[in-house]
């Protein structure tokens, strides 16, 4: 998991700070129960008294300055929005969208959002309390467990370092370990096995591995909490809202958010914390129904993006368009507006991806090498835009039987060589193509950057079912899917099946136990579908190319089987080359 990291890490030999407490024994900090309120503003135009009123009466909240959050509203001024002040914007606080306060649905979740947020700012507020005596902790990596690494290197990749905690306090400690996350949950990190809470005697130290999941957490801080008695870290962590049901991926309405009691005394404990550069500053959407994908296990997937951004002026002029005819650029981020498609490594030059997002529009004859100068593709990030490295393409592979029409048309694949213009530092290890085609109730996982709510086919895909304006999450999303027969799929599809193509839908056991549906949907174009995700056996058995709206009802989503197209491949492998876009047909049709 760690291999994308490791020539990164060689560059970092240098003795990095610890984090330690104060050489002279200092009293224990005197018995309390967290209870620091958040400091809120409200909006000038939602000023009220029942607004005030409703804050106070949480319990968790005043109205105060410096404020930590801003109450607010969006491009929707009935929809309102909690957002971190300038002056917080590197707290533990984050954006979040609410519900509509004419339909009372803001005022009625309101209180549990900042329930949320008050303890993780009171559990922050443990590190400015007296540091433990003669505890010390930093990030270590696995090739050099004795060298504490740098704050910068930290910063950039803490989640993906292990902790080594060293007890010089000359008496035995109890350890604990918490993370918190930008989709507002709190959770405890192993600190031995399944242990969350161990005692450290006085003398040894401990190395506690990362958390198998805290890169799909978002997580932002990471928190070592220290004590002379046995306490219970489960007590004070809380469930994240987000994904809870189907509705609960962009806003939060009263029943995706739990009621969480008061954190519960923090007397006798201190704390260390790790703060993490990486989080995406609001709590993501899932891929229909999936979850954030987890650092390590996708450095094979890579972004293709424009470099053509918009102008102000076309930004403007879009405002202008009517509501069918725009993009909504001026609401979407620049990340969102330069995406293009998602795509896979196959060998350290080489992207599989879908040929729709090559082939298409302006790249269509004569002029196909405009991908050359008109899309990048981005390695070594999750993150939508920002992070990893950044490569040319400088050649190309086009399916000879994808006519460059539209998607939903057979043979949408496409096999792109790219060149570094810059220093190379990563090295992602590529993703092996399959050459089993997946039976029917295989469940698969489908990955991507595209919009996460459900849209009826015909319909507008940048609105969703409940006429919101659709957004690309800021951090890779993965969701189970489960491939179902050819005649059923091409029932659902209209006649539009063709050999080559696989059809997905959300797994039967997801939707039995009341799962969220799970689907592809515009900007996951190209992106992998994987078998065995997160294992040693992981391996490319589809790409991400169609579908009939996003996620509606039964309707499945469309991917290019990369094994029936596994021949091609190897065929256009050794085709590629330098400055040409080549058209090759499957080798396994002609004989």
């Amino acid at each position: 998991m760690l291999v994308l990291f490791r020539r990164f890490f060689a560059t970092f030999l240098l003795l990095g700070p610890c984090r330690t407490g104060a050489a002279p024994h200092l009293p224990p900090a005197p018995p309390q129960v967290a209870s620091s309120k958040l400091a809120l503003r409200i909006a000038p135009e939602l000023e009220s008294p029942q607004l005030r009123n409703d804050v106070t009466a949480s319990g968790v909240a005043e109205i105060a300055e410096p404020a930590d959050l801003l109450l607010t509203t969006g491009a929707d001024p009935d929809f309102a929005e909690l957002r971190p002040t300038t002056d917080q914007i590197n707290s533990s606080l984050y954006f979040v969208r609410l519900g509509r306060f004419s339909s009372g649905d803001a005022q009625a979740v309101l209180p549990r959002v900042l329930a949320l947020q008050q303890r993780q700012k009171a559990l922050l507020a443990l590190v400015d309390r007296p540091q433990p005596h003669g505890i010390e902790a930093c990030k270590v990596n696995d090739q050099s467990p004795d060298t504490c690494l740098p704050d910068a290197l930290v910063r950039a990749v803490g989640p993906m370092l292990s902790t080594s905690v060293r007890n010089g306090s000359g008496e035995a400690k109890f350890i604990a370990i918490l993370e918190t996350s930008s989709s507002l949950g709190i959770s405890t990190i192993g600190v031995r096995g399944r242990e969350s809470i161990v005692k450290l005697p006085a003398g040894e130290r401990l190395v506690i591995a990362p958390s198998a999941g805290v890169g799909s957490k978002g997580a932002s801080h990471e928190i070592v909490l220290v004590s002379d008695r046995p306490f219970d870290p489960a007590a004070l962590t809380q469930p994240s809202p987000y994904g809870s049901t189907a509705t609960c991926f962009v806003r939060l309405y009263s029943d995706c958010v739990a009621k969480v009691p008061p954190l519960p005394s923090t007397a006798g404990l201190s704390a260390i914390s790790f703060t993490y550069d990486d989080q995406d500053g609001e709590p993501g959407p899932a891929m229909g129904g999936g979850q954030f994908a987890a650092r390590g296990d996708a450095d094979w997937m890579v972004e293709l993006y424009s470099t053509l951004p918009y102008s102000p002026e076309e930004i403007e002029a879009d405002k202008k368009l009517p509501p069918a005819e725009r993009k909504y650029l001026a609401q979407r981020t620049p990340e969102e507006r330069a995406h293009s498609c998602g795509g896979t490594m196959i060998a350290p030059d080489l992207v599989l991806t879908a040929a729709h997002c090559v082939a298409t529009g302006r790249f269509l004859s004569p002029n196909e090498a405009r991908i050359f100068t008109d899309r990048r593709v981005r390695i070594g990030s999750l993150r939508l835009g920002r992070g990893g490295e950044t490569r040319a393409i400088v050649g190309a592979v086009i399916h000879g039987g994808y006519t460059g029409q539209s998607s939903g048309l057979p043979d949408d694949i496409a096999l792109l060589l790219l060149k570094s213009d810059e220093q190379v530092q990563l090295a992602p290890r590529p993703l092996k193509v399959s050459i089993a085609i997946p039976a029917r109730g295989t469940t698969l996982t489908g990955l991507g950057w595209g919009y996460t709510q459900s849209v009826a086919p015909g319909a507008n895909l940048l609105m969703s079912m409940s006429n919101e304006i659709q957004h690309n999450p800021q951090t890779l999303q993965q969701a189970p899917l489960e491939v179902i027969a050819a005649s059923d799929c091409n029932q659902r599809v209209q006649g539009k099946w063709r050999p080559g193509m696989l059809c997905l839908v959300t797994p039967k056991a997801v939707a039995a136990s009341g799962g969220a549906p799970t689907f592809s949907c515009r900007g996951d174009s190209g992106g992998p579908l994987v078998r065995n995700y997160g294992s040693t056996t992981e391996e490319l058995v589809g790409l991400t190319s169609w579908s009939l709206g996003c996620g509606y009802k039964a309707t499945p989503s469309i991917y290019t089987d990369a094994a029936y197209f596994s021949r091609w491949v190897e065929a256009a492998r050794k085709a590629i080359r330098a400055g040409a876009v080549i058209r090759i047909g499957d080798p396994a049709r002609g004989r």
